[in-house]
């Protein structure tokens, strides 16, 4: 498992299909992150929406682990966003 960094919508589908963690900080605005299956066209698996100057985290245990069928496209929607990381297995 290696962390991958990223300040913008980014395509992560060849690194594998099991979300193990992620976390995003938001700078000034609102924001929402989707995180996708496959592509920025993809169904959305889940989404987080983050209020100016704040951050959000979660680490899943194996058993739970989100499951990107297509692999995981991260699209940042707005601006203002500082940074996010995800470990994708």
């Amino acid at each position: 498992m290696a962390t991958q960094t990223f300040t913008a919508s980014t395509d992560f589908t060849t690194k594998g299909k099991r979300l193990a963690s992620w976390h995003v900080s938001q700078g000034t605005g609102a924001q929402t992150i989707n995180f996708r299956n496959g592509s920025v066209g993809g169904t959305i698996i889940f989404q987080v929406q983050l209020v100016a100057t704040s951050s959000a985290s979660q680490a899943y245990p194996q058993a739970s682990m989100p499951f990107f069928p297509l692999g995981l496209y991260v699209e940042v929607v707005g601006t203002g966003f500082n940074a996010g990381a995800v470990d994708v297995l």
